[in-house]
């Protein structure tokens, strides 16, 4: 419901953010033993979070943020604090999907996951509307 109307690169970005979201569920769900810890699952999804973050800066032109957009008028107005949150998102999914490889089980990964979550969460308290 949230991307009825959605047109453009707020559609692009909508999309980007809810394949974003649904990496994370699947990790959460191996982090919380609902579903079976697999290695390659959290490397694959990392990676696509990851290559996401990569793509942060040329999903938020200036102006992007007419409805439905949740874009709060604080990205453009601190663009390389914006910026900065994207590729550290991208640093923290690249070094999860490292950490994968040896991995043997979800306590393995943990920390890399919650550093991932701690900066969606810093992003969207600070650039999101309504948190």
């Amino acid at each position: 419901m949230a991307h009825s109307g959605a047109q453009g690169v707020v559609k692009e970005r909508m999309e980007m953010m809810k394949d974003i979201a649904s990496q994370m569920k699947a990790l959460s769900q191996m982090i919380k033993g609902e579903r079976e810890f697999d290695s390659d699952g959290v490397r694959e999804a990392a990676s696509v979070i990851a290559d996401h973050a990569r793509d942060i800066p040329m999903m938020f032109p200036e102006g992007s943020n007419e409805h439905p957009s949740e874009v709060a008028d604080a990205v453009w107005e601190r663009w390389s604090e914006f910026v900065a949150l994207g590729e550290l998102l991208g640093t923290r999914a690249d070094a999860l999907a490292e950490a994968s490889e040896s991995a043997g089980n979800a306590t393995d990964v943990r920390p890399g996951f919650t550093e991932i979550g701690k900066t969606c969460l810093s992003c969207h308290q600070d650039f999101r509307v309504g948190g």
